[in-house]
């Protein structure tokens, strides 16, 4: 909701999330973040995970109208953020049992309850005017991204080679690393565009890099894929605890 504004209006609309609907709001805002709230039942959750591998692809599927004309086919390079009480690996997880493909397309960050800061009238007041004040940080951003785009891209793969290097990327985690790298460079070049430090970067790197770890282990533990590493250590570990508890 506070996040959206930076682009567009902030109204909240409810949360579908139908394939097809997804489908089109992917293809509409291309480039833009798709940002889904409160997704409070399972089987909200549920479809979101069954569709990662869809949506990752990047287009939509080739389709065809009755009279044998296409659709236009759409495509989108963007960020899924999905905020829920529910654990959206946990579910790939369930849905995907004999694969690693989805669980590998999640970057889950768990946050705790953190108390109020502010007033809730105050809080209110703040949320409720960014239906009228929105847009504006987005064309500016938009703006210093068309002036400066050689020197961003070589900025930004300078940023990744680092972080990968710091966690120690392997091919398989190249969502993680995407994800992690943009918010990074995104909160660096927020910085630099709005000329203050709104974002705490040492902080964020470190943070990042804990959730990154964090997430290989629960891949490690619960990733079962024949013939993968992974898998043979799982396996391993297992038949050893079988054995010494039933000594």
């Amino acid at each position: 909701l506070v996040a959206t504004p930076v682009w567009m209006t902030s109204v909240k609309e409810k949360s579908t999330t139908s394939l097809l609907y997804l489908e089109d709001k992917l293809g509409t805002l291309r480039n833009l973040p798709v940002i889904m709230d409160e997704l409070r039942e399972p089987k909200q959750v549920d479809a979101i995970s069954g569709h990662l591998g869809y949506f990752t692809e990047g287009s939509s599927g080739g389709k065809k109208r009755r009279d044998r004309t296409n659709f236009e086919k759409k495509e989108w390079q963007t960020l899924m953020i999905a905020g829920s009480n529910q654990s959206l690996r946990s579910h790939s997880l369930k849905n995907n049992r004999n694969t690693d493909a989805a669980l590998m397309r999640v970057f889950e960050i768990e946050l705790p309850k953190l108390p109020d800061t502010h007033s809730a009238s105050m809080i209110r007041r703040l949320v409720e005017s960014l239906n009228h004040n929105y847009g504006q940080v987005g064309m500016i951003y938009a703006e210093y991204l068309g002036q400066n785009h050689k020197r961003i891209f070589a900025d930004g793969i300078a940023i990744e080679t680092d972080f990968q290097k710091e966690v120690g990327f392997v091919s398989e985690e190249r969502f993680w690393s995407a994800l992690c790298v943009a918010i990074l460079y995104g909160a660096t070049l927020a910085n630099i565009i709005l000329k203050k430090n709104y974002f705490h970067l040492p902080e964020m790197h470190a943070y990042l890099v804990t959730c990154y770890k964090e997430q290989r282990q629960f891949a490690a533990r619960n990733i079962n894929v024949g013939g993968t590493s992974l898998n043979a250590v799982d396996t391993l570990s297992q038949f050893f605890k079988h054995v010494a508890d039933h000594m």
